[in-house]
């Protein structure tokens, strides 16, 4: 396929994984390693099916020729739409929880057993898998924001909280403070945000 690209003159480009290494990506990752992250979405459109999973996976330069030649599974659950690194660890959507799973030495390996940061993300009738809470970005507040498409509507909040302290959620762009462990809805409308950024003053565009 690399070979087919039509590119402007200086640009190269290089095919570094194939489909034996890597099985439906929905979202990458670039650490501060040089490592690529990677959540393989097998179970989109298979809400029923219990014998899919999907993966969070790692790839690094173990043999040091510039490549990504090694592959470990980092983490297996279900209907993961979106990843982050940072913080000790790696947060991820796995609906219906965003879950973080610690790596306090960073060393690709998870550290310990998924940690529910928050819950209440639900699928509407009908049950779509391609609209679910995704898109895990950065902000350059130090907060970590997601999207929410139309068939994910749920009431979110920590594991445990009762339902006058959660927040509706349906359609949105949302964001999460790892410090205060805060969650907010930044706003909400539209069909199905999946994916989104900020410009050069901090402005959201989803």
């Amino acid at each position: 396929v690399a070979a087919s690209l039509q590119l402007p003159p200086g640009i190269v480009a290089t095919a570094l994984l194939d489909e034996s290494q890597i099985t439906q990506p929905v979202c990458m990752h670039v650490d501060g390693k040089g490592r690529l992250w990677v959540a393989e979405y097998r179970t989109f459109a298979k809400v029923l099916d219990d014998s899919q999973t999907d993966s969070v996976v790692v790839f690094d330069d173990a043999k040091g020729d510039g490549t990504w030649n090694r592959r470990r599974v980092f983490y297996e659950g279900k209907h993961i739409t979106s990843i982050a690194v940072g913080f000790g660890g790696v947060f991820v959507c796995a609906m219906p929880q965003l879950l973080f799973i610690p790596d306090h030495d960073g060393d690709g390996t998870a550290d310990g057993a998924a940690q529910t940061l928050l819950d209440g993300w639900t699928l509407a009738d009908g049950g779509w898998t391609n609209n679910l809470f995704s898109n895990l970005t950065w902000g350059p507040d130090g907060w970590l924001y997601g999207c929410c498409g139309m068939s994910t509507h749920g009431l979110v909040g920590k594991p445990g909280d009762a339902k006058q302290k959660r927040i509706k959620i349906s359609s949105a762009v949302w964001r999460y403070h790892p410090g205060r462990h805060q969650f907010d809805l930044v706003y909400r409308g539209g069909t199905n945000p999946f994916g989104l950024d900020f410009t050069a003053d901090g402005t959201i565009e989803a």
